[in-house]
């Protein structure tokens, strides 16, 4: 971080000396501003000529073992310079022996035509040389995703401690894995973002009726909004939180008197009642927020974003299922789909270290067991608080 910090620092210099200097260097011959251009081109070229025989005949030992040609090529021509040139050239001083220091000016311009040849030339020269992107096929990559979710389910069928209707539960949420297209994983964050809004909506509207209570709203409406596993604009949670906080502010003495009258007039609740009374609480705005968040995919699904909304809607109806369950149970098969996607980690990872998928296949792959357990994951983050 901090080298890149210096070397930002030195490009502000860059750019703010190029000009006075270019300034400075007007008044000259264009016979002389050609030739300063030339002495720079030919100061790059030695600069490429060195680079490359350094690499190509790995006079020291350096590398393993001698490059190729074109490696010695990818990195003559990918020696981007600007830091110490550019430092060096500045600390010229101004004058010297009470004059003016001779050459400063045309030796800072060199320097500044060396550095931008090689920001500008390794960009249209390294596409030719490096190897092109191979596009994978999507059988193969179809192929090794299937391969990778049945490794994930061997293991999870391995584990004698896992309870029987737990491991099928799992079992049958990794193998609709199989069956998912490749989704934009930007186009789920913003239909999950969307999905999450109305979510928080209908919890809102919930204690307007007066069906829950105002505080309970209030506090899952900030856990929901700031929660940072949610991808909701940074507007958007300032907007909900001062909204939720001016209402808050307002209602609080009303609320406190309401509170001391109810008290006086009800009779103590048990425990027992008090937890009733959550799971009740906490199952209708599950409700309420899988309802608002199906309508919300409803109305939005079209022929380009069908397979991320389908995505979102799987996620929405997996933490519903779960909703129906005792908290233990919740919670073994939460951390049991975790150990599962690890699992999937681990296959594309030994994979690619036997060579059996390219960098871009395991990328790939990677990357739709992160967006698989995006969905599945993070729909449960603002109501887990409802069972405390």
């Amino acid at each position: 971080m901090i080298t890149c910090l210096l070397n930002g620092v030195v490009f502000v210099l860059l750019g703010v000396t190029l000009p006075k200097v270019i300034k400075r260097m007007i008044p000259y011959s264009n016979t002389l501003i050609i030739k300063l251009v030339f002495d720079a081109l030919a100061i790059y070229l030695v600069m490429l000529l060195i680079r490359y025989i350094w690499m190509r005949t790995n006079l020291f030992g350096v590398q393993d073992k001698v490059p190729t040609t074109r490696e010695a090529l990818v990195s003559a021509v990918g020696g981007v310079h600007g830091t110490i040139t550019l430092a060096m050239a500045l600390s010229i001083p101004l004058t010297s022996l009470g004059q003016p220091f001779p050459f400063r000016d045309q030796l800072i311009y060199i320097a500044t035509i060396v550095i931008l040849l090689s920001l500008i030339v390794p960009t249209i020269t390294l596409p030719l040389l490096c190897p092109k992107k191979q596009v994978e096929d999507q059988g193969q990559f179809n192929q090794y995703r299937g391969e990778m979710v049945n490794y994930a389910i061997s293991q999870v069928k391995q584990d004698s401690t896992i309870a029987l209707l737990d491991r099928n539960y799992v079992i049958d949420m990794l193998n609709s894995q199989k069956n998912n297209p490749e989704v934009d994983r930007k186009q789920v964050q913003e239909i999950m973002a969307g999905a999450q809004q109305v979510s928080v909506q209908a919890v809102v509207d919930l204690a307007a009726e007066g069906k829950i209570d105002q505080k309970i709203a209030n506090l899952f409406s900030r856990r929901m909004i700031t929660a940072p596993s949610n991808h909701l604009g940074f507007w958007t949670r300032i907007k909900y939180i001062f909204k939720y906080q001016l209402r808050r502010f307002k209602s609080r003495k009303k609320t406190k008197q309401i509170k001391q009258r109810i008290q006086a007039a009800i009779p103590k609740q048990t425990r027992q009642q008090i937890h009733d009374q959550r799971q009740q609480t906490n199952l209708l705005i599950k409700d309420a927020m899988f309802t608002s968040a199906n309508s919300y995919l409803d109305q939005i699904e079209d022929d380009q974003n069908s397979n991320a909304v389908n995505f979102v809607r799987s996620s929405y109806s997996f933490r519903q299922s779960r909703s129906a369950g005792d908290t233990q149970t919740d919670s073994d098969r939460n951390s049991l789909l975790i150990k599962s996607f690890q699992y999937e980690y681990a296959y594309v990872a030994d994979a690619f270290k036997a060579g059996k998928i390219s960098k871009s296949l395991s990328d790939q792959l990677s990357q739709s067991i992160s967006t698989d357990q995006m969905a599945y994951m993070e729909q449960g983050s603002g109501t887990d608080f409802l069972l405390a």
